[in-house]
């Protein structure tokens, strides 16, 4: 290698380096912008958000098998409403997918399958509400009509409500046992949840979580996920 080509290598190194940086700073202040936002939104509802020191632990929820891998990425904010505890956090998972490229090579006129993988990411903001008081039935709700990713925890046909068309339309409900989560689900609990269309609600005895696959709550959002995913989990806690 000569001079010109050592200095071009290393002038690409460099770029390369100074770009990564760059990357790196502007994703931590988009995410400092975002937890902010988050923070803003739950003080306008006249709620006192302080940081939350520890991540909440979600291995209870189907969410947890979303992917291959997964963590809280932020701890979020707590505040008490209700006799309960929110903390708003997000979860991040990693899901490997296995793609299959159809090459050609000579040998034999044959083909041969080579198997890659690449990682796909899913961000969520998540509410975790719990409350001592609280007695969910272990269930899993999430929108009608959407092939989510999940593995899911339960494996029974949807349990469905005759006299709620407007619910089976918009959420496709399962759990083990169903005569528990029919109780749990009452008129007025149904009607609820119709007025607030696209989110994923899991419940599992004092806790229950809400989130939107895939959606971290930002910018008009971020006041919009506050609002709509305590009234949720406000009105399912309700005795």
């Amino acid at each position: 290698m000569d001079s010109n080509e050592l200095l071009w290598t290393l002038g690409g190194l460099a770029l390369a380096v100074v770009i990564g940086i760059g990357t790196m700073q502007w994703s931590q202040q988009r995410d400092r912008k975002r937890h902010q936002e988050i923070r803003q939104a739950v003080m306008r509802m006249g709620l006192a958000p302080r940081d939350q020191g520890t991540a909440p632990d979600l291995a209870l929820f189907a969410l947890s098998q979303l992917g291959n891998r997964g963590a809280v990425s932020w701890p979020g904010v707590s505040f008490a409403v209700d006799g309960g505890q929110v903390t708003i956090c997000e979860y991040i998972a990693v899901r490997q997918v296995e793609r299959r490229d159809l090459e050609n090579y000579r040998s034999e006129d044959q083909f041969y399958r080579q198997n890659r993988s690449e990682d796909r990411f899913y961000r969520q903001t998540v509410l975790l509400f719990k409350a001592e008081y609280l007695r969910a039935p272990a269930f899993y709700l999430r929108p009608a009509g959407i092939g989510d990713k999940i593995k899911q925890l339960f494996h029974q046909t949807a349990i469905d409500f005759p006299h709620h068309p407007d619910f089976a339309q918009a959420y496709l409900l399962r759990g083990n046992d169903e005569s528990q989560i029919r109780q749990f689900f009452t008129d007025q609990k149904l009607n609820m949840l119709t007025r607030y269309r696209g989110w994923y609600v899991e419940g599992n005895g004092q806790r229950l979580i809400c989130y939107r696959l895939g959606e971290l709550a930002a910018g008009a959002t971020a006041h919009q996920f506050v609002q709509e995913a305590l009234a949720i989990a406000r009105g399912l806690s309700q005795l």
